[in-house]
């Protein structure tokens, strides 16, 4: 008989949502999910639809989908948008992603790594470039995505992840919240971020050993704070909370080596260098970003006080 992918028609797109029909699939092509990658396929067709509205997609939109599977999210998506750029890390999925989509004309596929691809050089030569985010995002690489994703220079208005509840609280985290870090703060620059559903373990094959929830993040149209060098900021976050439990004047050390006086810069922005990480608002994490960066400006000559 012929290859279930083969036989696949639009018209009984339906079994793409069976476990059965996935799990058969994937046996037939020799294909067995790494736990590496956290390939877990949000299978359940009313689950997989929720996710779609949440993400509110409009017929303008261009999404950009991260680890597109073999097309669950993928079909849904590309119902809603204008196009849908659908990114798999894995090759082994690529055939299986593309005969599953190849109805949808506004759908392209794309074979690569969104960790490993320059997002702001392959934003600017895909056509249309990316507007939207929808992703289906493994833990332990959740972290590292959302990062790439508010920092690259790319125009989108909004996110939209399925991810672990634990990553996803860490995301939103308050200050004064155990889970409170850097990249709580720099989804707080970025955007407006909620936690919209949650989703049953069952509605996933194979079916993950933690609970997952819908996050939504749209992008404010006017940063909260003003930044002369974001880049600088996200980096000085990561510095402040690397070693949490100690005091700025020490989290803050290694950008010495760079030419910047921290007890200087600290001073400046009126924060005490007894402090944590963990007691910085947005507001004081950009004021003391923009002295520790007007330092190093300093060191090498050029006049980038803080205004």
């Amino acid at each position: 008989s012929a290859p279930l992918s083969a036989v696949f028609e639009p018209a009984c797109a339906d079994r793409l949502y069976s476990v059965r029909y996935v799990r058969d699939l994937l046996a037939e092509h020799h294909i067995r999910l790494k736990k590496s990658l956290g390939q877990n396929f949000l299978v359940e067709r009313n689950a997989v639809d929720a996710v779609t509205r949440a993400a509110q997609i409009g017929a303008d939109d261009v999404v950009l989908e991260i680890g597109a599977g073999i097309g669950h999210l993928t079909r849904m998506l590309a119902q809603r948008a204008r196009q849908v750029i659908a990114v798999e890390v894995d090759a082994r999925l690529i055939p299986l992603l593309t005969q599953h989509v190849r109805d949808r004309v506004n759908c392209s596929v794309v074979h690569g790594d969104i960790l490993a691809d320059a997002l702001d050089a392959w934003g600017r030569k895909s056509e249309p470039v990316p507007t939207c985010v929808v992703a289906n995002v493994p833990y332990h690489i959740s972290t590292p995505i959302l990062t790439r994703l508010i920092t690259a220079r790319l125009p989108l208005r909004q996110v939209t992840l399925t991810l672990q509840r634990e990553a996803a609280e860490r995301f939103t985290a308050p200050m004064g919240s155990p889970r409170y870090g850097a990249i709580a703060l720099g989804v707080q620059y970025w955007g407006q971020a909620r936690i919209v559903s949650s989703v049953a373990r069952t509605c996933f094959f194979p079916v993950p050993g933690v609970d997952s929830v819908v996050l939504r993040i749209v992008k404010h149209a006017t940063p909260p704070v003003p930044l002369e060098d974001a880049t600088f900021f996200f980096e000085m976050l990561d510095t402040a909370f690397a070693q949490p439990r100690k005091m700025l004047r020490n989290t803050l050390q290694p950008l010495q080596a760079r030419g910047c006086d921290t007890a200087a810069a600290l001073t400046a922005a009126g924060i005490d260098g007894r402090r944590r990480a963990a007691t910085l608002c947005l507001a004081d994490a950009a004021r003391l970003s923009a002295y520790l960066r007007a330092s190093i400006g300093a060191a090498r000559g050029s006049d980038s006080a803080p205004r």
